[in-house]
């Protein structure tokens, strides 16, 4: 089974042959596996990022890509139970599947290709653990879950190909100087 772990998707373009059945930048197939990847920016006529029949998808991000008629993720085949603690930005929240938001990803820098999280992301501690795979180490070599101090309920791994060096907060938080 095809697996792909830790990896930044962007800015890919395709066209059908009027077929209408692959995606701009993921074709997940009999099993096929997608893991903490960012798919962002990028372009089909049918399937703006993904078409899938029998993939399954977790912990990723997919963000700002455009289908014929709009934008975000379109022709899905799947259920939307295949996609597990994904972030969907755009997307139906009524159809996402278990552990799935459907909100903006809030990048470092997207225009300039940064796609790290930024502190305020709803992506940080939200994805499955049980779904960490590739040497426990994101994108950019960092761990994929960090340890504060002891405290489980803060090492979550993050949606995405890159883990912050964030953690999100329960409850109030008070600063003093």
């Amino acid at each position: 089974t095809a697996v792909a772990a830790n990896c930044l998707i962007a800015d890919n373009s395709f066209n059908t042959d009027g077929e209408g059945r692959i995606g701009g930048a993921l074709s997940l197939n009999n099993g096929a596996k997608a893991y903490n990847c960012t798919v962002v920016s990028n372009r089909c006529n049918a399937g703006g990022a993904m078409w899938s029949t029998g993939g399954k998808v977790h912990n990723t991000i997919f963000a700002c890509n455009v289908t014929g008629g709009g934008a975000g993720v379109s022709n899905w085949t799947d259920s939307a139970a295949n996609a597990k603690n994904c972030c969907i930005e755009a997307h139906d929240p009524a159809v996402l599947g278990e552990g799935s938001i459907s909100y903006n990803p809030r990048f470092t820098d997207a225009a300039n290709g940064d796609y790290t999280l930024r502190r305020n992301s709803p992506c940080v501690n939200r994805g499955a653990n049980a779904y960490v795979t590739g040497g426990a180490v994101d994108l950019g070599g960092n761990p994929r879950i960090h340890s504060f101090g002891g405290r489980a309920k803060y090492e979550v791994v993050d949606m995405g190909c890159y883990e912050s060096p964030w953690r999100r907060m329960q409850g109030m938080q008070v600063f003093v100087r």
